[in-house]
């Protein structure tokens, strides 16, 4: 959906956030040994979008997620996550955030004739 209405331009920063309070705790330490692991770009790229800047190596948000607990060794980790949630943009929007705006953009009303007079 981000990359068929190019939402984010290619290189767009993103950032990492950790809105679990567990997960912040695990990686907390972990992250602030390397700046360069909460950060990432925008690579319109169908299965790999996200350009991780700690390694140069292009994941999916739920793959760089995954692979980011396990260097951190973080034992008690998920299963599975959501990395969409995970990854947000300068403005502070994640990708999931951006993607449940193109959908419901997408169920707006054409504002062409006859919209919105009940025709």
């Amino acid at each position: 959906m981000l990359i068929d209405r190019a939402v984010l331009a290619e290189g767009a920063p993103l950032t990492l956030t950790t809105g679990y309070p567990l997960e912040a705790e695990a990686l907390r330490e972990w992250l602030a040994e390397d700046e360069k692991r909460a950060r990432a770009s925008w690579k319109p790229h169908r299965s790999k979008p996200i350009l991780w800047a700690a390694d140069g190596k292009q994941y999916s948000p739920s793959g760089l997620i995954s692979h980011m607990w396990e260097l951190a060794r973080w034992e008690k980790r998920p299963v599975a996550n959501q990395g969409t949630a995970r990854w947000a943009t300068a403005s502070g929007e994640t990708l999931a955030d951006l993607a449940w705006r193109v959908l419901d953009e997408l169920d707006e009303p054409d504002d062409g004739p006859g919209a919105g007079d009940g025709a």
